[in-house]
């Protein structure tokens, strides 16, 4: 069967843009993502929770700047914006002002938009593991009442 020139041109751009993302995948490996790993292999901080959720905040930083990650199906237009939102979570955070649960939540929740960026990125397995991570940390500061969400201050309990 005859193909046009377009639909040929189409399908081997589309085979180079495949090989190029799997070549980005294996120089994603190479990436220092030190945060990451040691949430990874080492977990949260059961007896210091609002370290773990900076730490749990800094992984996905990491992981939001992986070089070509692809924020087409993301809520994030780009790693800026991204970066932004998760910076700024940090700093109220170390500043003594815990975020809105929601503000949080949002970004680690199934279709939020980390997962989404994972998905369409090439490290959904990372992201699972992570936002596990999250929930850890989310159970320690919100379900278990360490902090009263009633109060302004987020006092401690």
């Amino acid at each position: 069967m005859l193909y046009s020139y377009a639909f040929r041109s189409a399908i081997n751009a589309r085979s180079t843009h495949i090989a190029s993302r799997m070549g980005e995948q294996l120089g994603k490996a190479h990436m220092n993502l030190e945060r990451t790993k040691k949430l990874i292999h080492e977990g949260i901080d059961r007896d210091n929770p609002m370290e773990s959720l900076i730490h749990v905040l800094e992984s996905a930083l990491e992981l939001v700047s992986i070089p070509e990650n692809e924020f087409c199906w993301s809520s994030w237009e780009d790693e800026n914006e991204a970066q932004q939102e998760i910076l700024g979570l940090i700093n109220s955070i170390k500043n003594g002002v815990l975020p809105d649960r929601l503000k949080i939540s949002v970004i680690f929740a199934p279709t939020g938009p980390l997962q989404e960026l994972s998905m369409s990125s090439g490290w959904a397995k990372t992201y699972l593991i992570v936002a596990e991570r999250f929930d850890e940390v989310e159970a320690l500061l919100w379900q278990k009442g360490y902090l009263r969400e009633d109060n302004a201050t987020k006092e401690s309990i």
